[in-house]
Formats: structure tokens, sequence, C-alpha cells
């Protein structure tokens, strides 16, 4: 029997080539029927892809969404947001929007400061200046 890798006669019960190592005969039969063929491999990999491919897309479609509670936001007295318009937003994300307007987290934490401050009894124009120092945004 000859090797398929380097062509030496071997004998006919052998199941390995003398010359190189390689199988012959029937161990080299047994190993093709047994092995799969490398289109086999690639389809089962499609077909694994395929369905891994559904099941995200049937996991995505049927996410339901809980709806979520809106910000809320305090209501601020007339002398605080009088003061809190001589101002602009210091967040940096609302285009300096007027602070007596805006209503982001950063923009509440100033106008509850400004209101905590004025019912301490300080002035508007002490606030104003603890504002800028504090804060800065000062319109010109």
């Amino acid at each position: 029997m000859r090797c398929p890798a380097c062509n030496t006669n071997n004998s006919a019960s052998a199941q390995f080539c003398v010359q190189c190592g390689e199988k012959v005969g029937r161990a080299r039969e047994r190993r093709r029927s047994s092995s799969s063929s490398p289109w086999l491999w690639a389809l089962a990999g499609a077909l694994v892809a395929s369905a891994i491919l559904v099941a995200l897309q049937d996991r995505s479609t049927s996410v339901t969404t809980v709806p979520t509670q809106a910000a809320v936001v305090p209501a601020f007295d007339e002398s605080t947001l009088a003061v809190a318009s001589h101002f602009v937003c210091t967040c940096g994300r609302c285009g300096e929007k007027e602070l007596a307007d805006c209503t982001c987290p950063r923009a509440i934490e100033e106008k509850t400061w400004i209101a905590s401050r004025l019912g301490a009894g300080v002035t508007v124009d002490q606030v104003l200046g603890e504002m800028a120092s504090r804060y800065g945004g000062k319109k010109s």
C-alpha cells in the first residue's frame, strides 16, 4: 500500500507509513469517514450564528420599557428667581441658559443656595456678590 504523503510502498496490513508516519490503509479510510468536511463545519457555524441573531432580535423587540418618573423641580420664590436672573447656568451643558429658567441639577443647586442665603437674611446685593464668587456665571 502506497503512502499518500510520501509515496513510500508499505505492507498491506500497515496502518502507518514506515517512512513518514502518515496513516495509510484502513486507518486512513477510518479517519476520512469519521472526519467532517469543512463545509459542514461552516454550515453548522452559520446555523448557530443565525440562531443567536434571531434570539437577540426577539429579545430586543420584546423589551418592555418602564416609564420613568419625571424629575421634580422645586418651585422658587420671586426673590430667588430675581437674583437668579442675573446669572447663566454654569453646568456647561445648558448653553448658558438663564439660571432663572434652567432646570438642570446644577441650576437647581444654585437656586437652592440663593434661596437659603436670602432666607438667612442676607441682602440681595450680598447674595449677588457671593453667588458670583461661589459659582460664577454673572451676566455682563
